[in-house]
């Protein structure tokens, strides 16, 4: 059992290593909520609607994004209008 706890925590210790890695090259930038997407999922127990924010965001150059963030529940988490901080990469903002 010991062994099993080592290789999880060393598993565990290197995802954690490489988002914190990913996120130090990341481009941080305000965005806003402009509506919530309700989509149905196949779960467990059965199917259930979620509500995922739609952000849109101006890159450092000035170039529009949206997108539909993944970080919704089946509660809306988060409301039109709202602002926060977004992370996005050069490559594919």
């Amino acid at each position: 059992m010991l062994i099993a706890d080592v290789l999880f925590f060393a598993l565990g210790w290197n995802i954690r290593a490489d988002l914190a890695r990913q996120m130090a090259t990341m481009i941080p930038a305000q965005g806003t909520v402009v509506e919530d997407v309700s989509r149905i999922a196949n779960t467990n127990s059965g199917k259930r609607t979620f509500d995922d924010p739609v952000v849109k965001f101006c890159t450092a150059n000035g170039e529009p994004i949206r997108f539909e963030s993944t970080l919704g529940g089946n509660l809306p988490a988060f409301q039109a209008g709202e602002q926060g901080e977004v992370l996005y990469t050069l490559v594919n903002p």
